[in-house]
């Protein structure tokens, strides 16, 4: 079975590329601009991926305070994330 990744971002080709780059050892889950903060750790408590991939530059996601409450959560505290930007 293959490692589980969540990735939160809002850039469609972004999520292309890194389903592209990653697929063949990875399932890949991607979850399109997620609305809140609460809406992600939802996902990442329904999903528990192996690891998580952020946008940093998504307006309605702060990766620190995603850290800051994945940490607090027994259920995720051991997750890895990934800061991902498409910036140049």
């Amino acid at each position: 079975m293959k490692p589980h990744v969540v990735y939160f971002s809002d850039e469609q080709e972004m999520v292309n590329l890194v389903k592209l780059t990653l697929s063949a050892n990875f399932e890949v889950t991607p979850v399109i601009g997620p609305s809140s903060l609460e809406d992600a750790l939802e996902t990442l408590s329904a999903l528990k991926p192996d690891f998580v991939i952020v946008d940093p530059n998504l307006p309605s996601l702060d990766h620190q305070q995603l850290h800051q409450r994945m940490q607090a959560d027994a259920d995720l505290e051991g997750i890895r994330i990934l800061i991902v930007s498409d910036d140049a």
